[in-house]
């Protein structure tokens, strides 16, 4: 038979572990941005290395730019878009420069 002193008790206690279980349950979801290149295809394996109540969305682009843009407008949370990227942006900065200098 339950006394009454133990029924108050647990249910005093799962009064205030009910709000720790439900947050348990959220899943954070980090958005990746990567290539649609198969040089890209590491992100699509990130979910599998990363802890519970996590998940790994890839996002896929067309381009650098694109990526770039995204990260930047924080659309997506990170991003992987190789030395491309980079190569490109210092090459539009080459030609704005040169442009100015012509000027």
């Amino acid at each position: 038979m339950i006394r009454r002193r133990d029924f108050v008790v647990g249910a005093g206690a799962a009064v205030l572990a009910g709000p720790a279980i439900l947050r348990a349950q959220d899943v954070v979801t980090i958005k990746m941005g990567a290539l649609k290149l198969i040089h890209s295809i590491a992100p699509h394996f990130y979910e599998r290395f990363t802890p519970a109540g996590y998940k790994v969305e890839v996002i896929p682009f067309e381009s650098p730019t694109e990526g770039k843009n995204a990260v930047v407008t924080k659309s997506v949370d990170f991003g992987m878009f190789g030395i491309a990227a980079a190569t490109l942006g210092a090459a539009v900065r080459a030609a704005q420069a040169q442009v100015r200098a012509t000027r």
